[in-house]
């Protein structure tokens, strides 16, 4: 398992109940940990599960651009 540290915050789209883009923002904070697991398949490039960290999600689905940009792989 690959695991990633954010080295910038950023901010993603708030999702309702239904898995519906709201208009609201939430932050992933610099310093958060994330876990990539391979097996995946979805509109997105990759799929990063919370691991530690103060962010309201428990995962994010991100290109490989925000990837490379936002988060340094440390294991």
């Amino acid at each position: 398992m690959e695991k990633y540290k954010c080295i910038k915050e950023f901010y993603v789209s708030k999702y309702d109940e239904n898995d519906s883009p709201t208009d609201e923002y939430i932050a992933i904070h610099k310093g958060s940990i994330y876990e990539y697991t391979e097996g995946y398949i979805g509109e997105s490039d990759i799929r990063l599960y919370l691991e530690d960290g103060d962010d309201d999600y428990g995962y994010l689905d991100i290109s490989y651009e925000t990837l490379e940009k936002y988060f340094e792989r440390i294991a």
